[in-house]
């Protein structure tokens, strides 16, 4: 039992000391001791083939040679190219050529086959063939001594075992520095990674060279996520700011008020009046609280709770009860909403939606407002149009903005919201897969245009 927690002791410290290698040295690790592997089959495979090599290429080469010069097609040489060749007579007597040293096979014949003679310090193999146009019998006998080609064979796979380990380390010490140079953009990402989270500079960047691969998409990524998270970052210090600045006002009128009623008031009358101004302000106050809270859990949503409902009749049934609240402002209500159109989705909050529109609609107006729902393949198309001031083209995006308004047509005298009901009229349609659009002009009005998928 011991000896085996020894044992994974000892495996888990190697492991350990493995990971916490450079990632450069492990991938030119692993793929050295790949080579290594590779090299080492060839040489093995090489020492036994050698052998076979040496005795099928001199077997080939003796029996062609002596063949030639037994038919006739060859000249006669005592020596050629490696042979030995020797005449004999049909008693086996040496007429021409000389026998190599250490050969000392008997003259007895055996035409047609190859046969090998060895002893302890040569390997020779002879091959015998009668002279076809000899009158007296005559043989020609082939000697091949291949102790030189597999001593050349040796040469060769020492040589082998020499310039391999060369090769293996040029390879290594060229991949290592290929792996370090095509993980330089790793390092610079994780130096900027951390220089980010120490200075909290989100403005910072990953500078690379022009590159189209894994490393430099990467790259590119990491770069998108700094934008975003410095475009979160800053309207996250404007959403603060903004919220800030709203509670400043109706706190500090709360404040005084409180502070002004403790030192100065002496009748009821004076302190109903200061209570009303403290309850008018602490509702405002109230409902920005709500708005916010609302926006946020919004914000944190990804899935809305969703059923299918008829859109027209929810639309017409709104447009009743606005009837009469845009009679007495004077203004003249238009609307075509056509029928059954049906979509899938949060009741609750497509109400909002048109509610929040409809009593912008209403507040800046001139004299109508114009209510549409039409339906074409699958999608519907709501639009509400008037025809106050608009809203100039460079302030269109802006619109969307939390605790945006527009100076000249939403003035603190007309307007007593704080500019968070489009930006979640905006978050509203984008959690249904729609679209909402702006169609706008200073003096000629505005239309906004929501597109939802159908049923």
């Amino acid at each position: 039992m011991l000896l085996k927690q020894l044992k994974k002791t000892k495996k888990h410290r190697i492991n350990k000391f493995i990971s916490n290698l450079p990632i450069t040295f492990q991938v030119t690790i692993w793929y050295m001791s790949f080579q290594f592997i590779i090299f080492s089959v060839l040489l093995i495979m090489a020492f036994f083939i050698t052998d076979s090599f040496a005795y099928d290429v001199s077997k080939q080469e003796l029996t062609n040679t002596i063949k030639k010069i037994a038919s006739g097609e060859g000249v006669f040489k005592t020596y050629d190219e490696s042979v030995y060749i020797l005449r004999y007579s049909s008693k086996g007597e040496l007429l021409e050529g000389q026998l190599p040293t250490l050969f000392t096979v008997d003259s007895i014949f055996n035409g047609g086959q190859v046969e090998n003679f060895i002893n302890d310090t040569a390997d020779f193999l002879y091959f015998d063939a009668r002279i076809s146009n000899s009158a007296n019998n005559e043989w020609i006998r082939g000697v091949y001594s291949i102790s030189g080609l597999k001593n050349k064979l040796s040469l060769l796979l020492v040589a082998l075992l020499i310039i391999c380990p060369m090769f293996l380390i040029i390879i290594a010490f060229g991949g290592y520095s290929l792996i370090k140079k095509a993980f330089k953009p790793v390092s610079q990402i994780s130096k900027t990674a951390y220089e980010i989270g120490k200075t909290n500079d989100l403005t910072r960047r990953i500078i690379l060279k022009d590159g189209e691969d894994e490393i430099h998409q990467m790259t590119n990524a990491f770069n998108s996520m700094l934008d975003s998270l410095y475009d979160s970052s800053k309207r996250e210090q404007q959403f603060t700011s903004d919220v800030s600045h709203e509670l400043r006002t109706p706190i500090s009128v709360i404040l005084a008020e409180s502070q002004y009623s403790e030192l100065h008031i002496e009748s009821l009358d004076e302190a109903k009046k200061s209570f009303e101004v403290i309850t008018r302000q602490a509702r405002r106050t109230t409902k920005l609280i709500n708005q916010l809270l609302e926006i946020s859990r919004m914000d944190q949503t990804i899935e809305l709770d969703k059923e299918n409902f008829d859109l027209s009749s929810i639309l017409l049934s709104i447009l009743q009860d606005y009837q009469t609240l845009a009679e007495t402002s004077s203004i003249k209500l238009v609307y075509n909403i056509e029928d059954n159109v049906s979509i899938v989705g949060n009741k609750m909050m497509i109400q909002r939606v048109f509610d929040n529109l409809f009593s912008n609609a209403l507040k800046f107006t001139d004299s109508y407002i114009t209510i549409q729902l039409k339906a074409e393949a699958d999608y519907c198309y709501l639009s509400i149009q008037d025809d106050g001031v608009g809203i100039s083209e460079i302030n269109q995006p802006k619109i969307w903005t939390r605790f945006y308004q527009e100076e000249t047509s939403r003035s603190k005298d007309s307007n007593n919201g704080f500019g968070l009901g489009l930006s979640m009229v905006k978050k509203i349609i984008e959690l249904h897969g729609g679209s909402i659009t702006l169609k706008s002009a200073p003096g000629k009005g505005s239309t906004f245009n929501i597109k939802l998928k159908k049923f």
